[in-house]
């Protein structure tokens, strides 16, 4: 994604399929480092249950978990260097 544009049409969005939440996002940019995350109350966050396939062509992940149970929620961490 630029970061200068305002196309949100590029932001990752949720995907519902049955019984699992994916979303596909921009996983290749040099320098940083990308993790998903879930969490049911936006306080406690893991990566347990949480699937990232490898990068495709187009330079893009996606992150797939299972929604079993109540409420789940996904963000897309990013770190650079220390």
């Amino acid at each position: 994604m630029d970061p200068n544009s305002r196309d949100a049409t590029q932001l990752p969005r949720p995907q519902m399929t049955g019984p699992t939440m994916s979303m596909r996002f921009y996983a290749t940019s040099p320098g940083v480092n990308y993790q998903v995350e879930t969490s049911e109350d936006l306080r406690n966050w893991s990566t347990n249950n949480v699937t990232v396939s490898l990068p495709d062509e187009s330079g893009h992940s996606t992150a797939t978990m299972p929604m079993n149970g109540g409420r789940r929620l996904m963000r897309i961490k990013l770190t650079g260097p220390q």
